[in-house]
């Protein structure tokens, strides 16, 4: 009875689950597309992460909570739940993985590139890339299931994630070094009493932009790493935390230089007004990012434990052992439901488009 009751409650949380997903990425997606300060390169790529999270709220948390409502009947119809979710929770997992990792490209191609960048990455070709991901995921699936295939598709998934996982870190480093120069530049011109260049106003609400960007995407590409490698996941975040106290350490030194020039009778060049600005935003950015990151973990942690388990024997394959890694599956796809506010919600100009629609709504 236990079982059951426990399996009831489980399917009402998904169905409760697949409803918010659904609402919070179609609001997403709908939000998207009336926001113009995103190029539309990148704006396809969020949008397909969107995708992949809707995805789940149409199709994974239902068919998880339907396979619990029937496991409180049958409890062994639970370890079906492995032949139906996986291959569709592995095909959307590494769809997302290879557009959080060309996001990440995306954005340092836009910091190098300047106004090249728009004839380089161009809509049809990130359109090509994003056919390619869904392709190459369903090719790898289709391996995993075929008969003497299955290693062979586990190998080239963990090359593909760490292939994107260096990749990503490799173009935040660039970014991070980028960006730093680009600041530094516009703060040699902080003292000085002449007014600045509109160029220089121009560059720093691009790093500006550009921090809160990159930033938003870290948690993904983290969170969807730890799922793969447990010890990547301890080693990013221990890399993590120790950039969130570099940056926040800089960003002190940062301000408190700019704020020494601000009790000098003449008036203040608008780029050092900017850059205060901009530093005081990039740091409660950064402070959300470590609360979304620790959102994440807890949502893929227990599954990875649980799955650990069973797979060396500690747990063993019963309908209760089953009934865990449903449990663990149902927080993972929490993910997809806080993906909406913790992930594109840090986007200033997503959120005001979200309240706009909301508002739209709510007259009809």
């Amino acid at each position: 009875m236990v079982l059951s009751s426990f399996s009831v409650f489980l399917a009402a949380l998904n169905f409760s689950l697949s409803l918010a997903t659904f609402l919070g990425n179609v609001l997403i997606l709908f939000a998207l597309r009336k926001v113009n300060s995103i190029r539309p390169q990148t704006k396809l790529l969020f949008q397909c992460l969107a995708v992949t999270d809707l995805a789940v709220g149409l199709a994974a948390q239902p068919l998880l909570a339907i396979t619990f409502i029937l496991g409180a009947v049958k409890r062994n119809i639970i370890l079906y739940i492995y032949h139906v979710s996986i291959p569709m929770g592995f095909v959307l997992q590494t769809v997302s993985v290879l557009t959080t990792t060309a996001i990440c490209v995306d954005r340092l191609l836009a910091l190098l590139l300047g106004l090249r960048y728009p004839q380089i990455v161009t809509f049809r070709r990130v359109r090509l890339v994003l056919f390619c991901f869904w392709l190459l995921s369903s090719v790898i699936i289709g391996l995993r299931y075929s008969t003497g295939y299955v290693e062979t598709a586990r190998s080239i998934l963990i090359a593909l994630m760490l292939l994107s996982l260096l990749v990503s870190l490799a173009s935040y480093a660039k970014i991070y070094r980028r960006l730093r120069h680009q600041q530094q530049q516009v703060q040699i011109h902080v003292p000085q009493p002449q007014p600045q260049p509109r160029n220089g106003e121009a560059i720093s609400l691009n790093i500006a932009r550009y921090m809160k960007t990159v930033s938003s995407i870290v948690y993904v590409q983290l969170a969807l790493a730890r799922s793969i490698l447990i010890a990547l996941m301890l080693l990013s975040l221990l890399v993590s935390l120790a950039s969130y106290a570099k940056i926040y350490r800089r960003l002190r030194h940062q301000q408190q230089r700019v704020q020494i020039h601000v009790p000098q009778p003449q008036p203040q060049p608008r780029n050092g007004e900017a850059i205060s600005l901009n530093i005081a935003r990039y740091k409660k950015t950064v402070s959300s990012i470590v609360c979304v990151q620790l959102a994440q973990g807890f949502c893929y942690l227990p599954y990875m434990l649980v799955g650990m388990l069973l797979t060396n024997g500690i747990i063993p394959p019963t309908a209760r052992g089953s009934l865990f890694l449903g449990a663990t599956i149902t927080i993972l796809c929490l993910n997809s439901t806080l993906n909406p506010i913790l992930y594109c919600w840090r986007i200033r100009e997503v959120k005001q488009a979200v309240k706009s629609t909301i508002r739209q709504l709510s007259l009809c």
